[in-house]
C-alpha cells in the first residue's frame, strides 16, 4: 500500500520533525499492508479536516465513508471473497449469516476499505481519510527516546492512520446507527455482538466471542475501536509510554479486509491485555505443543524451525530441526517432545526459532531423572506444601507454596520469575520456586515474589505508590494485593479507592487541583503545575473521572516512567520480595 499525505496549511506551523516522523509511521503501515492501492490522507496540525482538535484528545483520525447503502449480505459477500484471497478465511467463519441488526442499522465501508475489498469507490473526492494532531502536546518524535512528559508521536501516527483506514466502530463520533466491519468483531459476551451506539466498549474476538483478544475502550471520551491498554499503539496514549504495533493489531487490519504481509508469533499473547506469555515448563517424558500463529500466511504453507539449548538425543524426534504446516485457521503446532530419563545435568531451556528468525519462544525443561522426587510441577492456581530441597514449578495462575517453618528461618533471593529460599535454621534446605507468586509460612506471614512487570505484586506496589505515596506500600500491600489476586484490574481497584474517598481523606482536600498534584507528585516525583493543568481541566470538564485518571496514572507508573519505581525500591522488591500479613 502507498500512503500519500495531503498537508493542510496548518502543518506549516508544525515542528521540523513532524513530517519526517509522520512518514516513519506511514512506512510501517505501508510495509504491513500489501494491497496494491494508494490511499490519500489529509493531515492537520492543531486541527483535523478543518475542525480544531478536541481539548480532551491528543489526536484524531477518521475515514471517509464510501457509502451507507450496503446491505449486510453485500458486505458479508465482499468480506468472504476478500478473506479467501487474503489467506484469512478463518476471520469470516464466525460472522453472522444474517444482518445482526435485523435491518435496523445501515452498513458501510470506507473508501480505503472499498479499494481493499474490491468494491466500487462511490465517494467523490481525493481524500480517503483525515488525521490531525494537537499542537498543544509535548510530542516525542523518537519512541526509543521519550521523555517522561512526552507523548509517542509515531505510535499516535499509526493509531490515527488505522482509524483513517476504517478501524472505527458504530459508536464512534457521529456515525451512530451506521455499522462497519469492525463492529462484527466487537462482542458483549459469547455469541452476542456489542452493536451499541454511544461510548460502549466490549471486547474484540474473531471466534464468536469465545476468546477475548483485547478489551475495547468504552470510557467517557474513549473510543470503542481502541484497546483499553496503554502499551499498544491502538490503545490509549500516555506520556512517556511508547506503544507497540502488535501481532493482534495486524490481525485487526486483516479482518477489516486488508491484505497483510506474512507475520508470525510462537506461543505468543492471545490478548493485547496480557502481551507477555506465561513461562512454560515441561518435564522429561512430556510434550510441549507450541502454537504457531500467523497473519497473511496461506493455508498449507510449510515453515521450517530449529531448536537450540538442548541436545538432539534428548528429543523424541532426535532432531534439532523440523517443519510445521499452517492450517486453514492460520495456525500450526510444533510438538516439542522430550524423551523420558534422558537428562542428568539439571533443567535446561530450549529455544524454538522459525527459519529467518521470524519468531521464537523458549521452554524450560525439568530434569526429572536427576531428582524425580524433588522436582514438582503444579497445575494452575495451586497451593502446595513444600518438602526439603525441592524445585517447584508453577505453570500459570496464582500459585502458593506453604512452608512448615517461620519466614525468619529463610533467606530469599529472586531472579526474574525464579526465587531461591534457603532454610538457615530448619530442615527444608534449598527451595527453588519457579513462577510461584506466594511463599506462605507457619508464623502467619507471606512473602510476595511477583514483582515483574504486570504481575500482581508489581501492580499492587505501583497502584499504592500512585494513590498514596511510596511510604504506604508496605502498610497497604496486604489489602491491595488481595484485590489483584481476586482478579481485579487497575481500573476496578482505582474505582474502589475513589468510591471510598481514600486519597481525599489522606490529603485533607476534595479539590481537583490538590488531588491531581498529590497523584502527579507520587508518580513523577515532583509537581509540575503546567503539566498538571491538563488533568485538572479534564476533571473539571468531565473528560476524566478521578478513578479513570488514577488508573491511567498507575499505568504510567507501571510503564516505568517517572521516579515512582525508585521511590518504592522496585529493584529491591524484585530481588527479595515483600513480606506481609494477610
Amino acid at each position: 500500500m502507498q500512503i500519500n499525505f495531503i498537508y493542510d496549511l496548518s502543518c506549516n506551523a508544525a515542528p521540523s520533525a513532524f513530517k519526517t516522523a509522520l512518514q516513519v509511521g506511514a512506512d510501517i503501515i505501508d510495509k504491513a499492508i500489501i494491497n496494491p492501492i494508494t490511499v490519500n490522507i489529509q493531515v492537520g496540525w492543531g486541527e483535523n479536516a478543518g475542525t480544531a482538535i478536541d481539548a480532551s484528545a491528543v489526536a484524531e483520525g477518521m475515514p471517509t465513508p464510501n457509502q451507507a447503502a450496503l446491505t449486510y449480505n453485500q458486505l458479508l459477500s465482499a468480506l468472504i471473497t476478500t478473506a479467501s484471497l487474503n489467506n484469512s478465511s478463518y476471520l469470516v467463519d464466525n460472522l453472522p449469516e444474517t444482518d445482526p441488526t435485523a435491518g435496523v442499522g445501515l452498513w458501510t465501508v470506507y473508501t480505503a476499505q472499498a479499494l481493499a475489498l474490491n468494491l466500487p469507490v462511490l465517494k467523490s473526492g481525493k481524500i480517503d481519510g483525515s488525521i490531525g494532531f494537537s499542537s498543544g502536546i509535548d510530542w516525542g518524535y523518537s519512541p526509543t527516546n521519550l521523555g517522561a512528559n512526552q507523548a509517542d508521536f509515531i505510535g499516535t501516527v499509526i493509531h490515527e492512520i488505522t482509524h483513517a483506514l476504517g478501524r472505527v466502530n458504530a459508536s464512534t463520533g457521529s456515525m451512530n446507527q451506521i455499522y462497519g466491519v469492525n463492529d462484527l468483531y466487537d462482542y458483549a459476551f459469547l455469541g452476542k455482538l456489542q452493536l451499541t451506539t454511544g461510548t460502549a466498549g466490549g471486547y474484540y474476538s474473531i471466534n464468536g466471542g469465545a476468546t477475548n483478544m483485547g478489551n475495547l475502550d468504552g470510557s467517557l471520551n474513549g473510543d470503542p475501536a481502541d484497546w483499553t491498554v496503554v502499551t499498544d499503539v491502538n490503545g490509549g496514549s500516555l506520556n512517556g509510554v511508547a506503544g507497540t504495533f502488535s501481532f493482534i493489531d495486524l490481525l485487526v487490519m486483516q479482518a477489516l479486509g486488508y491484505k497483510m504481509a506474512p507475520a508470525y508469533q510462537l506461543a505468543g499473547a492471545t490478548s493485547v491485555d496480557n502481551p507477555v506469555p506465561t513461562a512454560v515448563f515441561v518435564n522429561e517424558g512430556e510434550h510441549d505443543l507450541i502454537s504457531v500463529q500467523t497473519v497473511g500466511v496461506a493455508p498449507g504453507t510449510t515453515v521450517s524451525y530449529s531448536i537450540s539449548g538442548i541436545a538432539a538425543n534428548r528429543l523424541i524426534s532426535d532432531s534439532l530441526a523440523g517443519t510445521v504446516t499452517i492450517g486453514a485457521d492460520g495456525t500450526g503446532t510444533i510438538d516439542l517432545g522430550i524423551k523420558n530419563n534422558s537428562m542428568t545435568d539439571g533443567a535446561t531451556t530450549a529455544t524454538v526459532t522459525l527459519a529467518g528468525n521470524l519468531a521464537s519462544t523458549s521452554v524450560i525443561i525439568n530434569d526429572t531423572s536427576l531428582a524425580p522426587d524433588n522436582i514438582v510441577t503444579l497445575p494452575p492456581n495451586s497451593t502446595y506444601s513444600a518438602q526439603a530441597n525441592q524445585t517447584i514449578n508453577g505453570i500459570s495462575g496464582l500459585n502458593k507454596v506453604v512452608f512448615s517453618e517461620p519466614a525468619t528461618n529463610f533467606t530469599v533471593s529472586i531472579s526474574g520469575v525464579s526465587a531461591t529460599l534457603i532454610d538457615t535454621v530448619g530442615t527444608l534446605g534449598i527451595e527453588t520456586l519457579n513462577n510461584i507468586q506466594r511463599a506462605v509460612f507457619n508464623d502467619g506471614s507471606t512473602i510476595a515474589l511477583d514483582f515483574q512487570s504486570a504481575q500482581n505484586g508489581y501492580l499492587t506496589a505501583m497502584m499504592i505508590g500512585t494513590a498514596f505515596g511510596a511510604s504506604k506500600v508496605s502498610a497497604y500491600f496486604a489489602a491491595g494485593v488481595s484485590l489483584y489476586d481476586q482478579g481485579q484490574s487497575n481500573s476496578e481497584v482505582a474505582t474502589l479507592i475513589e468510591s471510598l474517598n481514600l486519597i481525599e481523606n489522606q490529603i485533607g482536600s476534595t479539590t481537583n487541583s490538590a488531588w491531581v498534584d498529590f497523584v502527579y507528585t507520587n508518580v513523577i516525583g515532583a509537581s509540575n503545575l503546567a503539566d498538571e493543568a491538563q488533568y485538572i481541566n479534564g476533571l473539571n470538564n468531565g473528560a476524566y473521572t478521578k478513578a479513570t485518571l488514577l488508573a491511567l496514572a498507575a499505568g504510567v507508573a507501571d510503564s516505568g516512567a517517572g521516579s515512582l519505581a525508585a521511590q518504592i525500591n522496585l529493584v529491591g522488591l524484585q530481588a527479595n520480595g515483600l513480606i506481609y500479613h494477610p
